[in-house]
Parts: structure tokens; sequence; C-alpha cells
């Protein structure tokens, strides 16, 4: 079963790694590995025909030679004269090189003469014998050499004896080296043709795939004013012009949410306005009104307070209810909206915050502003939406992170503006507040007033390690300034 399972996995890895192989190899590998079996089959069936013929011929051309010396030995042969038919034999040799030997046998079977230098070598002749000299007969034999296409012919009908002939093939190994040779250039040049076509193939195959990829790269990275360009009205063309029409389609549908994402941006944006102008007149109201009002009944308690010492502990505490009322009145009204944000800016605006969250609360703040002391203020907007993010996010320190450390930090240079405040609290779980259907409108509330002023918003936070506030506002050359 382990085997098996070894086995399934071995093949699936396998069948991974082929379907890996770009597409240019692959057709390429598949048009080589056709020519190269096209070719090996061609040249295994043209070589077994081709020796087929050959051997044919050869077998013929041994007939033919054998009765032609046959015939002229016939004379010799009936007169008895032995070294003509020698001669005659040598002389066979000479005409026919091929030729690997002759002999001549009477009829009881005896040799009578041969073209052997050193007489007939045994183990041919343990094979020649027994056989009656005057029957026709044609054989292969095997030697050292290659084979022997052995013939054995009738001299005048038999009663003259017999000739046996023995041709190599020699002349077929040559025929065949050569007709090989020949087919194995033909396929050369067929096969280097074949490459040459596989590739431009490929490269017309593959060609619009690249250029289809590397556009949609393009659109994967938001440019959807790329195009495919149309090669053709295949498949491949085809495809092209799908995915255009699928990049029309998605540009259109950016384009409709970037233009509701305006939309939304600024109603918020004048929304937010609204509410810091809102904020603003609330806290002038109560400052100057109601602050006003309550110290005018204070000084009026204190003035007839003085005239009338009937009541003095009764107009004591009455002083502490207005005092308190006042100092109530006065949180309230910097907690809408600071005056000082507007009057001094934002470093005095954080720097005062930080000192009344820290006179109200346990954790022990700290606050540094770093950068050039002759900078000229930020915009409104940018102040307002820094000093809102340290708000809420020392809000949230102090009362759901049970922080004992904070620290905020302003730092300033003549790119970008950047806040930090961070806490050593029980911290939380980014992704399950973002996840969650309420809740969590604080940290949805920074990030949407940080893009308003095109900044940029990191917050870092997991249980039990604290939260780190990044806020970083680029400063354009072209955003609305203020002098100290």
């Amino acid at each position: 079963m382990r085997s098996w399972d070894w086995c399934c996995r071995a093949a699936r890895r396998w069948q991974r790694r082929m379907l890996s192989v770009p597409l240019f190899v692959k057709i390429l590998g598949i048009g080589v590995l056709v020519a190269a079996v096209f070719g090996t089959v061609t040249l295994v069936a043209i070589r077994g025909s081709i020796a087929h013929a050959l051997r044919q011929m050869q077998e013929q051309r041994a007939w033919s030679m054998s009765r032609s010396i046959a015939a002229s030995i016939e004379r010799p042969i009936s007169t008895g004269d032995v070294f003509a038919v020698h001669e005659r034999l040598r002389q066979a040799r000479q005409m026919f090189p091929d030729i690997r030997y002759l002999i001549v046998r009477d009829r009881q079977g005896d040799i009578v003469t041969h073209s052997f230098d050193h007489g007939v070598p045994p183990d041919l002749a343990a094979m020649l014998d027994g056989e009656p000299s005057t029957e026709e007969t044609f054989y292969v034999l095997a030697s050292e050499a290659g084979a022997v296409f052995h013939v054995r012919c009738a001299i005048l009908d038999g009663h003259g004896g017999g000739l046996e002939l023995g041709i190599s093939d020699r002349m077929i190994a040559e025929e065949l080296s050569a007709i090989t040779r020949s087919v194995l250039w033909s396929l050369m040049l067929c096969a280097a043709v074949g490459t040459l076509l596989g590739l431009v193939l490929t490269h017309l195959v593959t060609h619009p795939i690249h250029h289809l990829v590397n556009v949609a790269r393009a659109v994967s990275l938001g440019d959807f004013t790329a195009k495919s360009h149309i090669y053709g009205g295949d498949e491949i063309g085809r495809l092209a012009v799908a995915f255009n029409q699928m990049t029309a389609a998605l540009q259109r549908y950016c384009e409709e949410v970037a233009e509701r994402e305006r939309g939304r941006r600024a109603l918020i944006a004048k929304i937010v306005h609204a509410q810091e102008e809102e904020r603003r007149n609330i806290s002038r109201e109560l400052h100057d009104e109601l602050g006003q009002s309550l110290l005018a009944l204070l000084l009026k308690v204190q003035t007839e307070g003085a005239a009338d010492d009937a009541l003095p502990a009764y107009r004591r505490d009455l002083e502490e209810r207005i005092r308190g009322i006042i100092e109530q009145v006065r949180r309230l009204a910097w907690g809408m909206h600071p005056s000082i944000l507007d009057d001094y800016g934002l470093d005095s605006a954080l720097a005062r915050h930080v000192q009344e969250v820290g006179s109200r609360s346990r954790p022990a703040i700290d606050y540094q502003s770093l950068g050039a002391p002759d900078q000229q203020r930020l915009a409104r907007e940018v102040e307002a939406t820094l000093y809102r993010v340290a708000q809420e996010a020392l809000t949230n320190a102090v009362r759901h992170a049970r922080a004992t450390q904070c620290s905020v930090l302003l730092l300033r240079d003549q790119q970008s503006v950047t806040l930090l405040v961070e806490d050593d609290g029980c911290g939380f779980d980014i992704r399950a507040v973002n996840n969650r259907r309420e809740g969590g409108l604080g940290l949805t509330g920074i990030r949407e007033r940080v893009a308003m002023v095109g900044g940029h918003c990191e917050i870092e936070s997991s249980a039990g390690t604290g939260t780190t506030v990044r806020v970083r506002v680029p400063l354009s050359p072209a955003a609305e300034e203020y002098s100290i």
C-alpha cells in the first residue's frame, strides 16, 4: 500500500513537472520527438526493404556467376585439364573480387580444384561434405567476415561434377551503408527544416500568449488602459478580444467605483467639516456664553455673600458647586474643540491635551514634538485630523486598554508630518474588530479622516502587546498653511 502511494505521489510530481514545462519547449519537444520517431521508423523500414531486395539481387547474381563460370570450365573438365580449370577459377576471382571461394568437385564429391591458397578450410569442408556434388543448392553461411552466399550448380548437367561458389555480402553492406548515409542526411535535413518550422510555429503560438501575460500583469497592477494586440482570428485572437473586453469593463467599473469613492469622500469631508464647525461653535458658546454667565453668577454670589454672613456654609458650598460647573463647562468646551488649536497650532494643542488627560487619568503620558521651530503651520484640516486621531487613541488607551504608559510623538520634516501614539495596554485583535458588523467605528473613523487629507494610517495591535497608531500625512506644496 505504501509503495502504491509512493508511486502515485511520484506520478503526480512528474505530471506537475511536465505541465510546468514552458509551452515553447513542449511544442518544440513534440516536434523533435515526432521527427526522431518518424525518421527512425522510416530508416528501419527503408533499410529492411533495401536489404531484402539486395539479398535477392545478390542471390541471382551468385546463380548467374556460378553458371557462367561452370560453362567456362566445361571443356577443361571434359578433357581432364585440371590446370586450365584452376586458371579459369583464378581469372574469375580476379574479375569478381567479392567471390570468397570457388570449389570444383567430381561426380563422387571429391574436390578436384579450388581457389584457396592453402587448401579448403576444415570447417568449410566439414560443412560442405556429405552433399551430392551435382545437386543445385543455395544457402547463406555465417563467417567472421560476414555472411557468405553459397551456390552449388552442376557442370555438364551433372556429368562433370559440380561447382561451388561463395560470394560475400560486402556489396550489400556497402550499398546499405551508402543508402543509410543518404537517408540519414535526408532525415537530418528534414529534421532541421522541421525544427525551424517548429520554432516559427512556437513563436507564432507563444508570442501572443507572452504578450497577453504581460498585459495581464499590467492590468493586475491597476493599468486598465493596457490592451492586448490581436494577431489573428484564431483561438488566441478570440481570447485577446475577450481579454480586451474584460479590461474595458474593469476600467469602466473602476471609474464608476472611483467616482463613487470621490463622492463618498467629499460627502464625508463635508460632514466632518460641518462637525468641526459645529464643535467649534458649541465650544465657543460653552466657553463664552455659559462660562461667562456662570462666572458672573459666581461673582454675584461672592459679592452678595460678603454683605450677608448669615449663611456662610451655604455660600461656600454654592461657590464650590459653581466653580465645579465652570470647570466641567471648560473641559466640555475643550473636548468639543480646543481654542488653542485654532490660536497656537497642533503642537500646543497636543501638549495641552496630553497634560489634561494625564492629570485626570492613571497612565503616565509622554509627549514629544520634533521638527524645526520656524516651520509654518499645517493646513487646518491636517491639524484637526491629527488632533482627533491623537484624542481618539488616547481615549481608547485610557478607557479600554487599561494602559500604564503612553507616548505621543509628533515628527515633522519638509516632506511629511508623522504622528505616533503608543500604549502598553491589553491590546486587541484588529482582524476581529474589522470583521465585526458592529463596533470598531473608532478605527474606521481614524482611517477615513486620515485618508481625506491624503495620509496613511497603520494600526498595530494584538492581545496583550499594546497598541501602536502611526499616521503619516504628506505635505503638499499647494496645501493651505498658516503663519505662527
